[in-house]
């Protein structure tokens, strides 16, 4: 007798293989992958197995000289990463672009991980560690580095660009008399987050009034 198989290809592919090949007996044979419990006649290859060990047995299809193989055989699949944190920061400022990502990971094969915070359009095996993010909607996912066992965080990342204040009108009251000095400008302003500071100089100052 003889016997091959063929390990899982990723996890929870459940694409496992054995193949068992026998001589001698009379008549066909039958098979079982389960110590006996069911036998067919299927000429003693099996697909589409899961992660396990299996009790391989051959017989005389008359159901006399049962034979165990040597031993079980145990089917793997790659050992899956584990996502243990995903931390971000915000955008600082208007079109600032400089939100971050930070993907926390275990486990996986011993040659590392993969991360990709685009939904696996593209990976990157030198840490889960992402900056100068633009605003935008960013799909964690982590993999194995020999492209199997993608995971997916459970939530997705938002950064967004902190809202811009609008001018919405420029109000001004004109000097009443020759060297009065009592011009005045009113600006209103909506939008933006918190208190805010103006400027009439182009910038060169500001006044929190």
């Amino acid at each position: 007798d003889d016997l091959s198989f063929s390990n899982i290809t990723d996890c929870n592919a459940n694409d496992g293989t054995i193949t068992i090949s026998a001589i001698n007996g009379t008549g066909n044979f039958e098979y079982s992958i389960n110590g006996g419990a069911s036998w067919e006649a299927n000429g003693g290859f099996y697909t589409d197995l899961a992660p396990a060990t299996y009790d391989v047995r051959v017989r005389n299809d008359d159901g006399t000289c049962e034979v165990l193989y040597a031993s079980p055989v145990s089917l793997s699949e790659p050992p899956s990463p584990i996502i243990t944190n995903v931390a971000s920061t915000p955008i600082s400022d208007c079109n600032a672009a400089d939100g971050t990502i930070t993907i926390s990971a275990s486990g996986g094969i011993p040659n590392g991980i993969e991360y990709s915070i685009d939904g696996g359009i593209s990976w990157q095996a030198n840490g889960g560690n992402y900056s100068n993010l633009a605003p935008g909607t960013y799909n964690v996912q982590i993999r194995n580095n020999d492209g199997t066992c993608v995971i997916t965080a459970p939530n997705s990342i938002s950064l967004v660009d902190p809202p811009a204040p609008t001018i919405v009108d420029v109000s001004p009251s004109p000097i009443t008399d020759c060297g009065a000095d009592d011009g005045s400008i009113t600006i209103l302003v909506s939008d933006g987050t918190g208190t805010f500071e103006y400027s009439i100089n182009g910038g060169l100052s500001w006044e929190a009034n």
